[in-house]
Order: structure tokens, then C-alpha cells, then sequence
């Protein structure tokens, strides 16, 4: 009898070793983000709004964005296509008394395409700046932005998609706890006056959000 309950248990602590990787591929999202030296792409720019032709103010009325830009590809095949991709957005700006602040968001693109290279702007508004840094024209430099792509709640990524430019530790994203977080001040592209310019060059936003 104890022979049989060993060689029992041993069946089945084998069986659940072989179940596990089984398991754990189940688990996970079927679409993955191509990593190299050209995706995911993170680039930060201060941005003047566009004057548009029946403008009544001109350049003289448009004020200094922060832009986040973000390219990347997808390991799937070109006949794939995710149904909602969710882009966190995390970023830590240094305020003129030097404390800080973090702002933070989510926001949700459909109908991505795989084998494409997809891209995706996120916004800054003016008043951010002249508020909290008291500028009218912002140093992007000063800006440290962490991304994340998500698909059902769950990265597709390995590695982190950061750009640190102040002397600041690598994983700082890990470690904003310290400071003052804002939830309304990023704004997706169809929010700001670049809404109708290069429409298609980016991925399709989520109606409502």
C-alpha cells in the first residue's frame, strides 16, 4: 500500500511538472512587442501648437506642448490584430522647488495592426507648465517618461520602455510613492488642438474616453 501512494504521488507531482509551462503559456498574451534597437521607440519634444488658417490670433495664441511619442512593432503576424491595446503612461517632472510630480494615466487605442510599425503621441498641455515649472516654453529634458503596453491588463513587453534624462535612479517608475501624483493632465492627441493633423499616421484612440 505505501508503495502504491509513493509511486501515486509521484505520478502526479510529474504530471504537475509537465502541466505547468502548459500552464503558464495559457496565461499569457499571445501578441508580444518586437524589442531591438529601433522598437519600442520613446522620444520626448516641446512642440508649439499648429496655427491653423482661419486662426484669428495666429502663432501669437498657441502655446508650448510637451509631446511623448512612442513607436513600436509587434512580433505577430501581419494578419493579427489586437482589439484594444492599453498605453500607462507615468511621468516624472521636476517642479522649480525641486520636489516634484508625477502624472499618471491610461488610455486605450483599438484595432492595432501587427507586422506595422504603430505609433501613438501623448500630450502636455501649456498650462501644466506655466502652473507648476512657471514656464512658458518647457525643457523636455527635464522630463523622465515610463510606457507600458498592456493587452488585457498585462504587459507585452520584457523590458521597461523609459527615457531618463535627470540624475535620477533607472528604475525611478518603481519609486514615485514620494511624490505628488496628478491623473487629469496627459491628454491624448484627439484632446489637444494636433487632433485632426496626421490623423492616420497614429493608432485609432477608444471613442468615449
Amino acid at each position: 500500500m505505501l508503495i502504491k501512494r509513493i509511486r501515486f504521488f509521484g505520478l502526479l507531482a510529474l504530471a504537475v511538472l509537465l502541466l505547468s509551462p502548459w500552464a503558464w503559456a495559457q496565461g499569457r498574451s499571445k501578441f508580444s512587442v518586437k524589442e531591438s534597437s529601433s522598437s519600442p521607440k520613446l522620444k520626448l519634444e516641446t512642440v508649439r501648437g499648429p496655427e491653423y488658417k482661419d486662426s484669428r490670433y495666429g502663432t501669437s495664441a498657441a502655446g508650448y506642448w510637451g509631446a511623448i511619442n512612442l513607436e513600436f512593432e509587434l512580433n505577430n503576424k501581419k494578419d493579427e490584430w489586437i482589439d484594444e491595446l492599453e498605453v500607462y503612461c507615468k511621468i516624472l517632472i521636476e517642479t522649480k522647488d525641486g520636489k516634484g510630480l508625477v502624472l499618471e494615466n491610461s488610455f486605450f487605442f483599438i484595432d492595432v495592426c501587427c507586422g506595422d510599425k504603430n505609433r501613438v503621441v501623448l500630450y502636455i498641455p501649456p498650462t501644466f507648465f506655466r502652473r507648476y515649472l512657471e514656464v512658458n516654453r518647457p525643457d523636455m529634458k527635464k522630463t523622465n517618461v515610463y510606457m507600458e503596453l498592456r493587452v488585457d491588463g498585462a504587459p507585452i513587453h520584457r523590458n521597461a520602455i523609459v527615457e531618463t534624462n535627470t540624475r535620477i535612479p533607472k528604475d525611478w517608475y518603481k519609486m514615485t510613492d514620494r511624490y505628488r501624483t496628478l491623473t487629469n493632465v496627459i491628454l491624448l492627441k484627439s484632446k489637444t488642438p494636433f487632433a485632426p493633423l496626421d490623423y492616420d499616421y497614429y493608432i485609432l484612440e477608444r471613442p468615449g474616453q
